[in-house]
């Protein structure tokens, strides 16, 4: 079998693999979420906020008071965020594995060469590299929100938390504009297998 058979074989099932772990990945950090951890990453988000006051880069509320003035705008930044991760994801190592295994073997054998893999800038190594690099972005990024929640700031405006911890947080006056009145929230976005705290 040639090298680049077993790349045509393989792509796909690596691309699949990668997609089911990281699913499963997600579903595990949001099924077994406890009320406990979204308290401490309400905490975390506080603490975040404490540290950029104290070095001025407290920016969020101006930047989003800017596009709240903008509501269509919002709207279509809102359904990109709420769309655009998985079926993102999805396209682009769709795309990545037609650039450089599909398009290298149509384009870049000559024909002495069929079935070897000659020099080129996108030949499967880059896209087994890169599939592997996304791969383990992931995975580091479910460490660290697993050992560290951290709640985004428009999660802070919940209406029911109570005392100072609820009245501090909205204080703060961030608008939570995906799963608002007017908000654009998706399937991606809105099932009990999607960890908020890591979006």
């Amino acid at each position: 079998m040639s090298i680049l058979h077993s790349h045509r074989c393989s792509g796909g099932s690596h691309a699949d693999n990668y997609l089911q772990v990281y699913q499963l990945g997600r579903a595990v950090t949001a099924v077994t979420l406890q009320q406990d951890t979204v308290d401490v990453a309400r905490q975390h988000a506080l603490q975040l906020i404490a540290i950029e006051q104290r070095l001025h880069i407290f920016w969020e509320p101006e930047i989003q008071a800017f596009f709240l003035g903008y509501p269509t705008l919002m709207k279509y930044i809102n359904w990109l965020y709420s769309f655009i991760h998985i079926p993102g994801t999805i396209f682009f190592l769709v795309y990545l594995y037609w650039f450089c295994i599909t398009r290298h073997r149509i384009t870049h054998q000559p024909e002495e060469h069929v079935g070897q893999i000659a020099p080129s800038p996108s030949s499967p190594l880059i896209y087994e590299a890169r599939r592997r690099t996304m791969a383990m972005c992931n995975l580091l990024a479910f460490v660290i929100f697993t050992l560290w929640p951290c709640m985004p700031p428009r999660l802070l405006s919940d209406p029911l938390v109570p005392g100072e911890l609820g009245d501090l947080s909205r204080s703060f006056g961030f608008v939570d504009t995906v799963h608002g009145k007017e908000g654009t929230s998706s399937v991606w976005t809105q099932n009990k297998f999607c960890n908020q705290y890591g979006q």
